[in-house]
């Protein structure tokens, strides 16, 4: 049996991570318990916040933490954390009642396309969902198997179950994930309102027009890390990512330069560094700093990093820089 619960908390949490899912509104308890059982393993449970539910709007439950009332918005910050659980982190769906409900099974959507690992407490009824063998732990039993193994429980594909893993893996994965920067030039001094500039590329790649730093992520690689990975490698610049700023999908058909045949799903971020130093690879050609409403004006830039660009303008992280 598992220890005593009074002593959850002695136990920091570890480099697992885990976002939990499921109805606040019929499960919360059982969701507030599993993430103490969590944490006693060493888990760091990133989502929810625990705190006391204080209200519900549109069927939506409102906890006290929420940095928002607004439903939406509140979904949308919770699906932040998904880009967060990188390579030892997984999708934990409690569903005692053998359903999943509509904001989980979208929930469980998400992680699908992001390729994160994903666990059930029990079968699904509610959601045509595939579940390899493995996946099913009750929070004690992974509880025990994480503390014991200090690894997340491994996806299990059996000869029968194989056929339907190809098919979910082609449905789920077909588009990539690709990571956009857009570089604040932070090394600069800056009068109190005045526009930050941020760096961007010319690039070949969309046939001499301007873009935005970035590519695809890689294999069990979260976001932060992917972005910065490619700042690196075609900046040899160092910095941290502030904040997102937009997530859009385009597919080859709607872009005038783009190549290959695969759809891609774009998450574009602000990212700080100190200096317009950019020492660039192969990607691109030459580079600007200039002010973003400026570059939108006058730079030819292509239409993903257009979009990405004017959305930036309208960030509450980009104004609290300005006005710092």
């Amino acid at each position: 049996m598992f220890l005593n619960k009074h002593i959850y908390y002695l136990h920091m949490s570890g480099e697992i991570k885990c976002v939990l899912h499921g109805s606040f509104r019929k499960d919360y308890d059982k969701i507030q318990e599993t993430a103490e059982i969590l944490k006693w393993a060493g888990v760091d449970v990133l989502a929810p916040n625990l705190s006391p539910i204080i209200g519900e709007k549109n069927g939506f439950a409102i906890l006290a933490d929420d940095q928002s009332t607004n439903p939406v918005e509140t979904e949308l910050l919770y699906l932040k954390h998904l880009n967060l659980l990188g390579q030892n982190g997984f999708s934990y769906f409690i569903n005692p009642d053998n359903t999943l409900g509509t904001t989980a099974s979208y929930e469980f959507g998400i992680s699908q396309t992001l390729g994160n690992r994903f666990l059930f407490t029990n079968e699904t009824e509610d959601h045509p969902v595939f579940i390899p063998s493995n996946s099913i732990w009750q929070p004690e039993q992974l509880a025990n198997y994480i503390k014991r193994y200090q690894s997340i429980p491994p996806r299990i594909i059996t000869k029968e179950q194989q056929i339907a893993f190809n098919l979910e893996r082609r449905l789920t994965n077909l588009p990539e994930v690709a990571v956009g920067a857009i570089l604040l030039n932070m090394g600069k001094r800056y009068k109190k309102g005045q526009e930050i500039e941020i760096i961007l590329p010319q690039t070949h790649k969309w046939g001499g027009l301007f873009s935005v730093f970035g590519g695809r992520i890689g294999e069990n690689e979260n976001l932060n890390e992917g972005l910065l990975r490619q700042v690196l490698e075609q900046t040899d610049l160092k910095g941290y990512v502030s904040s997102p700023v937009c997530a859009f999908h385009k597919s080859k058909t709607q872009d005038m330069y783009f190549i290959e045949e695969i759809e891609r799903f774009y998450v574009d971020s602000i990212v700080c560094v100190g200096s317009s130093n950019a020492r660039l690879d192969d990607k691109a050609q030459g580079f600007v700093s200039m002010p973003p409403t400026i570059a939108l004006r006058d730079l030819p830039i292509e239409p993903n990093a257009r979009f990405a660009i004017e959305q930036l303008l309208r960030t509450e992280d980009y104004k609290k820089l300005m006005a710092a």
